[in-house]
Formats: structure tokens, sequence, C-alpha cells
């Protein structure tokens, strides 16, 4: 592995990076994002159009993967969706302060988002609920904030809902599929 890379050059190599690449950073280092696949992207889009009408009328934003989530000094993430209800939360090139995140998951991605990256976004105050989503086989794992913790409720198939609390809302799990 290379030198540790803090947030100013990070934001260098991102802007000089080929049109496409997308990078993330954790704990210094740098990873390119490999591009997704359509059953992904339709995840992406579905819960973005599900959760921005209920995001609006809760003063809320949804942001698709773009919106980078600044976890930490040295960690820097693309989650697929993300929703921001702190309007303080402006920093025009990462967000700090999400209620929900979203992790839409791939063959190459699925253990690295869930050993690596829930139990971060876990740790940021702010965060109420992670959502893990399986686009095939469909499967959904919603981790919430609870007083004593995390909840975990895994959900296979696309029958049912999910409730959410930021913004406060169920999901039907037939509209992500």
């Amino acid at each position: 592995m290379g030198p540790l890379i803090g947030r100013d050059e990070f934001e260098r190599m991102e802007a000089e990076a080929p049109e496409g690449v997308r990078l993330e950073r954790m704990d210094g280092y740098v990873y390119a994002m490999a591009g997704a696949g359509l059953a992904h992207e339709r995840v992406v889009a579905r819960l973005v159009s599900a959760l921005s009408p209920v995001a609006r009328a809760h003063g809320c934003e949804v942001f698709a993967s773009n919106r980078r989530f600044s976890i930490a000094p040295d960690s820097d993430f693309l989650p697929d969706v993300s929703v921001y209800c702190d309007p303080t939360d402006d920093d025009d090139y990462a967000g700090h302060r999400p209620c929900l995140v979203v992790e839409v998951l791939s063959r190459s991605t699925a253990l690295d988002d869930l050993n690596l990256k829930v139990p971060r976004y876990q740790a940021v105050p702010s965060v109420t609920t992670v959502v893990l989503v399986n686009p095939e086989p469909f499967y959904v794992d919603v981790f919430h904030r609870v007083p004593d913790g995390w909840d975990h409720e895994h959900r296979t198939g696309a029958a049912g809902t999910i409730t959410l609390t930021c913004p406060p809302c169920e999901l039907s799990l037939t509209d992500l599929t």
C-alpha cells in the first residue's frame, strides 16, 4: 500500500481523475470504485424516487452516489443513497451528518460494505438507519439505531415493507425491485 492520503491531496486526486472514475478513501488509503450494473442502478433510482417526496416534506434532501460522506478526517465514502436533514450540513465538497445511508451491494463490494462501512456509518451520531440492498438475489438488511445500540432486520424477497425513521416512512420492497 502507498502512503496515507490526507483530505487536501484526496480532493486534488479526485479533481484530476479521468471522467467516470470515482474515488473513496478509507483510513487514508484511496480506492477506485467500480462501475455499477443495471440492477444496482435501478435500485438506486427507485430509492431516490421513493424517498424524495417524503424527505422534502420533512425538510430533508436525498442524494445519490455523488454526494460524498466524510466519515472521519481520514475517510470519505460515496454511499449509493443518503438523506441529509441538517440545513447547516452544506459543505460543497462533502456531507458530514446524514441520517440515512444506503449501500446497494454487488459481489465485489458486499463484504466490505457490511464489515467495513456499516460499523463506520454506525459510529456517526447523526446516522439513525443504515440499509444494505442486494439486488440479485434480492434481500434487504436494515440497521436501526436504538437506545442501547443497533437493531438488525433482514428481509428476503420483494414482499413486505421496511420502516425508516429518517425520513419517517415505509418503503414497499416491491418498489425497489
